[in-house]
């Protein structure tokens, strides 16, 4: 799976946190993907914004190539 690698994905997933994908925004890891349910991927994957790592959990539906359900935690405060 290439969640990390996909430019479109990451930025839909930083509307989330109202950021935009630029130079501030660092270390896109994926730390766990949950391919069990037939149509939806479960997905944790942090990043850093301006030295703020965010851990985001959410659902993604490859077919449709969208986030369906986004929740995050700020992990350094």
């Amino acid at each position: 799976m290439t969640l990390v690698e996909d430019n479109y994905h990451r930025e839909s997933l930083l509307l989330y946190v109202d950021c935009e994908y630029d130079g501030a925004v660092s270390d896109f890891r994926v730390l766990n993907v949950d391919n069990s349910d037939e149509e939806l991927v479960t997905v944790i994957q942090e990043c850093t914004i301006n030295e703020t790592k965010y851990t985001f959990t959410y659902h993604f539906d490859p077919i449709a190539n969208e986030i369906i359900e986004c929740k995050y935690e700020i992990t350094n405060d």
